[in-house]
């Protein structure tokens, strides 16, 4: 049966036995003293008394009795517990999986084991779960053996930015129940919401890194901007360069004050599609790179259908959008503008249709409001005159967008799965849809939502771990993703459709057919995981070891009886050295 101890400091009891010892070795010897008579003698027995010199120990009923009352003392104060053979324990451990981690991730592997097999000593068997704040992530770890723990937390590699632990502290605080402890691992001394208890292995680093950057095409090229922010407390001399190719820029120094943020840049070289622009590296290293590729966003294909004033308004708002292409009517396309009721051209094609020309006389009334979709989220619709409308719209059959009253006025209808058509019921030239920037929003967000779903290909700069769903055909073969330089790895219809940037800085290319689909560069920008100046140490998890131990655990039965046992041997340690005397 294990024992554990409710009060460790009682040990220091047990200096109790050299000073026994000290005590006994200190008694003086008996003098032998020459009489001719023996009445002269006081005391036929040997007296002791105190003596500066140290003598050889000798063997002695009382000194034996008062070292065991020492040791009696001893157990007692250390106030001994023994675990219940049928206990357990269940420690359910949460990662912080912020890419913040990354600083202290060896610190974690070195010492969070260790503070591990602490607790199981508490129980008869401990049930180990490790998983991480993501809660997109698997399972790190599941079972009994802290061998096992030791390896799977290895393997671990904290991935994402900043976000909310507390879905995942929930998660575990359900598995454990009333059975364990929840364990958040992390790098900031905060209390966290649950009951969970804090590991934070955290320090304050001088940190400087990218906390943004920009590309965009002008008459000299393709530029680039980037911002350095020093996070830390203490001013920096950095140093970056780009490399092209194979080809390092000469390294151009860069100073920053405490909370500084300072803009660099450059153009990319004609005939070259990718640079990395690099800063010295320091502890954080994540945020030390910069890699950029040479935007191409995808081309869509648009037919005019409009004449008039409409085909006016559609033009201007299409000349603001990048990479549209505008092909005659008859051409094959990807989104065509018409009016309701006109021949379709293009069956199938997604469209944008206007209720120019109609029967415009159902007469309006109430105020205008908008649904809460993602074509009209964050626009103002209530500055839209439109008296009239045609009727067209069906709210059975058609998802409303934009209300006046009763009465649908914009509405997305159904035509092709995943490629719906925007319908918009007025004549904008009768209305002042022109001027109101929800209305230019609206088809624009429609048309870039059907961008989206295109298989084309493009090159993107974006956000690590950002989303990115791949549209692809698939007739043209089967899909590969290569991050870097390393080899290519197959990507399945499924991840296709949640497909991720790197966790980390780097380049990545999804292929069809072993042809470049998406060209990518995961970047590296938030301020909030470069910033440690909140970051620390802390242990919540100590105090609540005694609870833990206390409910697998009994107090030792035989308390009284080790009283009773105390008290004999001080009274037997007493009466020894009184018959000895």
């Amino acid at each position: 049966m294990s024992v554990i101890f409710d009060n460790p400091a009682g040990a220091f009891a047990l200096l109790g036995v050299p000073v026994v010892l000290g005590i006994h070795m200190l008694q003086a010897r008996s003098r032998k003293t020459h009489a001719s008579t023996l009445f002269l003698l006081d005391r036929l027995a040997p007296e002791s008394r105190g003596g500066l010199r140290l003598e050889r120990l000798r063997r002695s009923l009382p000194l034996a009795l008062r070292l065991l009352a020492v040791l009696v003392l001893t157990w007692l104060l250390t106030m001994p517990r023994f675990v219940r053979p049928d206990s357990s324990l269940r420690v359910a451990v949460v990662l912080d999986s912020s890419l913040s981690m990354d600083a202290v991730r060896e610190r974690v592997l070195a010492e969070l084991p260790a503070r591990l097999s602490r607790l199981a000593a508490f129980s008869a068997g401990t049930e180990y779960q490790v998983t991480e704040s993501d809660t997109r992530r698997p399972v790190v770890y599941h079972g009994f053996d802290a061998a096992e723990l030791r390896l799977a937390l290895s393997r671990w590699r904290p991935s994402t930015g900043a976000h909310d632990p507390a879905p995942a502290l929930a998660q575990a605080s359900l598995s454990v129940r009333e059975s364990g402890v929840v364990v958040y691992v992390t790098d900031t001394p905060e209390s966290r919401p649950g009951g969970a208890a804090t590991l934070a292995y955290g320090r304050a680093l001088d940190n400087c890194g990218f906390a943004g950057s920009s590309v965009e095409t002008t008459d000299a090229g393709v530029e680039w901007r980037a911002l350095v922010r020093n996070y830390g407390k203490s001013p920096r001399t950095l140093e970056w360069r780009v490399r092209a190719g194979e080809t390092d820029s000469p390294p151009r120094p860069i100073s920053l004050r405490p909370g500084e943020t300072a803009a660099i840049g450059g153009v990319i070289p004609a005939g070259v599609e990718r640079v990395i622009v690099n800063l010295s590296p320091d502890a954080f290293t994540v945020d030390d790179a910069l890699p950029i590729v040479r935007p191409s966003p995808r081309r869509i294909r648009v037919c005019n259908a409009l004449d008039g004033e409409d085909a006016k308004l559609v033009a201007r708002v299409l000349a603001g959008i990048p990479a549209v292409e505008t092909v005659p009517a008859g051409e094959p396309c990807d989104l065509r503008y018409a009016r309701l009721g006109a021949p379709d051209v293009a069956p199938g094609t997604p469209a944008v249709l206007f209720a120019s020309g109609q029967s415009v006389t159902k007469e309006l009334s109430g105020p205008v409001l908008a649904e809460g979709h993602p074509y009209t989220a964050d626009t103002g619709w209530q500055g839209l005159l439109a008296p009239r409308c045609s009727g067209a719209i069906a709210a059975s059959t058609d998802a409303p967008l934009v209300w006046r009253g009763a009465t649908p006025l914009v509405a997305l209808r159904a035509t092709v799965p995943g490629k719906p058509t925007l319908v918009v019921d007025f004549a904008p030239q009768d209305t002042n849809a022109a001027k109101l920037p929800a209305f230019v929003v609206l088809l624009r967000r429609h048309l870039e939502s059907l961008r989206e779903k295109l298989p084309v290909a493009y090159a993107v700069n974006t956000d690590t771990h950002r989303l990115l769903p791949i549209a692809h055909d698939p007739k043209s073969g089967p899909l590969s993703v290569r991050v870097g330089d390393g080899e290519s790895a197959p990507l399945g219809a499924l991840d296709a459709a949640v497909f991720r940037a790197p966790d980390r800085p780097a380049f990545f290319t999804v292929l069809q057919g072993g042809k470049p689909l998406v060209t990518g560069a995961a970047q590296f920008g938030d301020v909030r995981e470069s910033d440690f100046t909140g970051c620390g140490e802390s242990d919540t998890l100590a105090a609540r070891e005694k609870a833990l131990a206390h409910a697998a655990s009994v107090p030792d039965p035989w308390r009284p009886l080790w009283l009773v046992a105390l008290a004999a041997l001080l009274l037997g340690a007493w009466y020894a050295q009184r018959e000895r005397r």
